[in-house]
């Protein structure tokens, strides 16, 4: 962090991880201005939240204007998953109440939310004997929505609202156009 152009950077935590944390709360409501921060890291934030939905929608708040999300997460697609769902012995090093989403269903919530989506890497081995997907030819790609993991980078996307003036479409030239006179007919009154 000593070289990089960070001016400033904070961990948000909850209770359970206190010691390491800069800032205590939640992530429903986060402890920040609105628009005052530039980027967000959230690494398997997500998976942990009783409101993932509610997290995004603090995090659209906190970011200024083309600020970026970077989303850590675990495919549920992975063998991996798989093993945890089937309750395998082995697989119980994640805690148990955490829910992964899928890389596109993460997109989706982002796109609501205005985001652009740049990237989406996928890591992780999909099969015990293979190696990292990462490393995977064109010709394996179709192996990439099973792997292990993926990670997002999101910008917010903003139209500017600059407002205009309407300009009014100018009349036609009708040239010197003879408007009719009005007759008036008066009949000479018979005055005797």
């Amino acid at each position: 962090m000593g070289g990089s152009a960070m001016l400033h950077h904070w961990v948000l935590g909850s209770d359970a991880n206190a010691a390491q944390a800069h800032l205590i709360g939640e992530g429903q409501r986060l402890p920040i201005a609105s628009r005052s921060v530039d980027a967000v890291l959230l690494p398997h934030s997500l998976e942990l939240s009783a409101n993932p939905h509610a997290l995004l929608r603090e995090v659209d708040r906190v970011l200024c204007t083309r600020g970026q999300v970077i989303i850590l997460g675990f495919n549920p697609l992975s063998l991996w998953q798989l093993g945890r769902y089937l309750s395998l012995p082995r697989s119980q090093s994640f805690p148990g109440k955490s829910r992964s989403y899928s890389g596109g269903r993460v997109s989706d919530w982002l796109g609501l939310l205005d985001f652009e989506v740049e990237t989406m890497n996928r890591f992780g081995a999909v099969f015990p004997w293979t190696s990292d997907i990462s490393q995977y030819h064109d010709s394996r790609r179709w192996l990439a929505p099973f792997s292990q993991a993926y990670m997002i980078f999101a910008r917010k996307r903003v139209v500017p609202l600059t407002p205009q003036r309407r300009r009014w479409p100018a009349m036609p030239d009708m040239g010197s156009a003879v408007l009719p006179e009005a007759r008036v007919q008066r009949q000479a009154s018979k005055r005797q």
